[in-house]
């Protein structure tokens, strides 16, 4: 609230200077420099503030604990998956996570198994991910490319957000990286937006694999540079 209250002042005091220019055109030089002065400053301060407001938040989510996912958080995880499949066919990519994957069975797996991960504030649950340690039986097998490394890593699956966060995806990253430093994921050709944020977080395409269903992903793997 307090961030929105500067925002309107600082617009308010920068239209209010422009109006009085217009108005009183003929007035002082000094008067107009003074006045471009206050314009400029606003300006600043508002850039100032929009980039230290979304460092502080960055630092804040890196800063949460993740916490092993309940089965009282399924309402919520499963509200969280709808929206990324909802989302996902807004931007182009409707085949990825298709007839309500993943499935609630899928996840009360994941959470007896305790490999299902979520990130959760005062106001509920924002984002979820599986992290599974160990050879992930789809990466068997890597077509037009190959692994960069085949020591033990963990792998991040069923990754998603409800879209109130920022950084989210980075942030899980750094959180199983502080598990294992060498890890897998991998995406659907048309996820082009989820593509884009893993290669920003350190990963490195390796090639195609393939699903049980036949349905092929791009991998990707990010390993300690040497």
């Amino acid at each position: 609230m307090n961030g929105l209250i500067i925002k309107v002042l600082s617009i308010s005091i920068a239209v209010v200077t422009v109006v009085y220019l217009i108005i009183y055109k003929g007035n002082t030089m000094i008067t107009k420099i003074f006045s471009v002065c206050i314009i400029a400053a606003m300006v600043i301060y508002w850039i100032v503030y929009e980039r230290n407001t979304r460092k502080r938040k960055k630092q804040e989510l890196q800063r949460d604990d993740y916490l092993f996912a309940k089965e009282n958080d399924l309402p919520e995880i499963l509200r969280i998956y709808e929206y990324a499949r909802g989302f996902m066919a807004r931007t182009g990519n409707p085949n990825q996570w298709t007839g309500g994957h993943p499935r609630e069975e899928l996840l009360r797996d994941d959470i007896a198994k305790r490999q299902l991960y979520v990130l959760e504030d005062e106001t509920g649950l924002h984002g979820v991910f599986a992290f599974i340690i160990g050879d992930d039986p789809t990466y068997a097998v890597i077509e037009q490319g190959a692994w960069r490394s085949s020591a033990p890593y963990g792998t991040i699956h069923r990754i998603a957000s409800d879209g109130q966060i920022h950084g989210f995806l980075q942030s899980a990253v750094d959180f199983c990286w502080q598990q294992i430093p060498h890890l897998r994921i991998d995406t659907h050709r048309d996820n082009r937006i989820m593509r884009r944020l893993i290669e920003k977080s350190g990963f490195t395409y390796c090639g195609v694999i393939v699903l049980a269903d036949g349905s092929e992903r791009l991998a990707y793997q990010k390993i300690t540079q040497r």
